[in-house]
C-alpha cells in the first residue's frame, strides 16, 4: 500500500511512473515543411516507324547562308558500329534515315556546349547528363569513340568538291555535290580551337582559315576520302582524309531523322 511506504520510497515510485508515462506516450509527429524532391519519371513515346523519341535529341533547323534544315531528331548514342561508311550510308537510307553532314555536327555540339538540350519528347536534359554526352564525343580519354559524318570529298583540275545530303522540308533527301567554300585546307595536329571552328565554320560545316590554334586536332579534305570525328587518349579531332572502307568496334554512326 502506498501508506506503507516511506517518503524516499514513495519517491522512487512517483519518478518511475513518471518514466513510464513518458515512454508510453505516442511522439509528437512534426510537419515536413520542406517538400519532398520527386523525380520526373522519363517518359518514352515509341513512333509509327518503332523508334523510342527519348533516344534522341531535337536539334532545331538553323540556316546558314544558302543552306538550311528542318527540326531534327539526332541519335544521343552510336549504333552499327563495325560498318563502313559506304554501308552505312546504304543501311540509314533504307531506314529512312541519314547521317550528319560537317555543318549538322557542329551545329549539334554548339546545342550541347549551350546547355539547353530537350530530347524528342520535349524534356529537358539534365546539365550533367548533357555534359557527359558531350565529353563522350570530344573529350580526350580512352575509350576510343568514333562517329562517321555525311562528306564525301573528290578531287578535278585542283579544286575540292564535297558530296552530302541534304534534307528537305518533306523528310526526303538531296545528293548534292557542290565546290568545297573557302576553308582550311592544311593539317594542323594540334591544332585548331573547338569554339573557334565551331562559331564561325563555314556553311558545309568545315573550318576556316582564320580559325584560331588550338587542341582539336584536324586532317583537311584529301581526294576520295570521308569525314569522322574521333576521340582517344591523345587527341580528338575532324578528319576528312581517312578512305571510307575502314570499321571499328567504336566506329559508328548517329542516326538523324526529320523531327514530325
Amino acid at each position: 500500500k502506498m501508506s506503507d511506504l516511506t517518503p524516499y520510497q514513495k519517491l522512487v515510485l512517483d519518478r518511475y511512473l513518471a518514466r513510464k508515462n513518458t515512454e508510453t506516450e505516442e511522439p509528437e509527429v512534426k510537419a515536413d515543411l520542406k517538400p519532398k524532391r520527386t523525380r520526373k519519371p522519363k517518359s518514352s513515346v515509341t513512333t509509327s516507324q518503332g523508334f523510342n523519341l527519348s533516344d534522341y535529341l531535337i536539334l532545331d533547323g538553323r540556316t546558314h547562308g544558302t543552306y538550311s534544315y528542318p527540326d531534327l531528331l539526332v541519335a544521343r548514342e552510336l549504333s552499327k558500329k563495325g560498318n563502313n561508311w559506304t554501308d552505312t550510308q546504304t543501311e540509314l537510307h533504307n531506314e529512312g534515315s541519314y547521317m550528319l553532314p560537317i555543318r549538322q555536327f557542329a551545329d549539334f555540339l554548339i546545342m550541347l556546349q549551350s546547355g539547353k538540350v530537350y530530347d524528342g519528347t520535349g524534356s529537358q536534359l539534365r546539365s550533367q547528363e548533357v555534359t557527359k554526352l558531350l565529353n563522350n564525343i570530344i573529350e580526350v580519354r580512352d575509350p576510343w569513340r568514333s562517329e562517321w559524318l555525311d562528306a564525301k570529298f573528290s578531287k578535278q583540275n585542283d579544286q575540292f568538291r564535297i558530296t552530302y545530303h541534304k534534307i528537305k522540308q518533306d523528310g526526303t533527301l538531296e545528293k548534292v555535290t557542290e565546290s568545297l567554300e573557302d576553308c582550311l585546307i592544311t593539317d594542323k595536329q594540334p591544332g585548331i580551337d573547338l569554339s573557334s571552328w565551331l562559331s564561325t565554320a563555314t556553311s558545309q560545316g568545315l573550318p576556316k582559315k582564320s580559325t584560331s590554334d588550338g587542341s582539336t586536332w584536324y586532317w583537311s579534305p584529301r581526294d576520295g576520302a570521308v569525314a569522322r570525328f574521333d576521340a582517344i587518349t591523345y587527341w580528338a579531332g575532324l578528319g576528312c582524309s581517312g578512305g571510307p572502307n575502314g570499321t571499328g568496334a567504336s566506329l559508328g554512326v548517329r542516326i538523324v531523322r526529320k523531327k514530325s
